[in-house]
């Protein structure tokens, strides 16, 4: 029997739903606070009402000018995650769970790249210190290839369900199991992202501009990796996880992939 039908051509509409599907779910995050600039950004312990040791949700978020779909620069993701991040979830070796998010949009967060960690407020406050402090975010701010850092205010209410940041309109089991699924995910990305770095072979001594160019040809390759590869890699085996039982994608519509 062939399951894939006469469904092997995915318009550029039907994928576009099928990535905010697997994508989403980081729009459920609280409220985000006003955002601040890296120099603005304190640790204040007379504030903190909960323990050190107590586990939440905490977030970074990266924030780009936005001019429009066309001119988005999505190079300086993948930079930050394997030149930024990648190092402190390499020396975290307690952070149980952690992903990435991806947006662009003509609003206030702008071009947004955020690094979602589930971890003690001991180690939530290391990681800010160290991403903060990080050379190459020292650089992205002062030649302004970033307009601001945000953070998620490690002084305010801890959110320390593993749900809390699932979106809630799921089912609990789904809220409480999705943040695994999307970790894979992100691993998966960050993978691809130094796989093919590594394969460029550029001097790591190289200045920021070559290093940036790399990760536009980085951002290419893994484009072209998701349009030839997407579809069986990633959307059959998860469909086939799942027993190629069929799911509402476009108007009500049951389909397989």
């Amino acid at each position: 029997m062939n399951i894939w039908g006469n469904n092997k051509i995915f318009t550029k509409q039907f994928l576009l739903i099928v990535v905010t599907i697997l994508f989403s779910g980081c729009a459920a995050l609280s409220p985000p606070r006003a955002p601040v600039n890296q120099d603005e950004i304190s640790i204040d312990p007379a504030k903190q009402d909960y323990k050190r040791s107590a586990m939440g949700w905490w977030q970074i978020g990266f924030h780009r000018p936005y001019l429009s779909d066309d001119d988005v620069l999505w190079e300086y993701d993948s930079l930050i995650a394997l030149k930024v991040l990648k190092p402190v979830i390499d020396d975290s070796k307690d952070l149980g769970l952690w992903r990435f998010h991806r947006r662009a949009a003509d609003d206030s967060s702008g071009h947004k790249f955020s690094f979602i960690f589930y971890a003690t407020r001991e180690m939530g406050e290391i990681i800010y210190q160290q991403v903060s402090e990080h050379p190459m975010v020292q650089i992205l701010l002062s030649e302004s290839h970033l307009e601001r850092l945000s953070f998620y205010d490690i002084n305010s209410e801890l959110r320390s369900d593993i749900e809390n940041t699932s979106d809630k309109k799921w089912p609990i089991e789904l809220q409480k199991s999705w943040p695994y699924f999307i970790m894979g995910v992100s691993q998966t990305w960050l993978s691809l992202v130094e796989l093919l770095y590594e394969k460029l072979q550029i001097n790591k001594e190289a200045n920021f501009e070559d290093q940036l160019e790399g990760f536009k040809q980085v951002s290419a390759d893994i484009d072209l990796i998701w349009k030839h590869n997407g579809n069986h890699a990633f959307l059959h085996h998860l469909n086939a996880l799942f027993a190629y039982q069929e799911l509402y994608v476009i108007e009500s519509q049951l389909r397989r992939f």
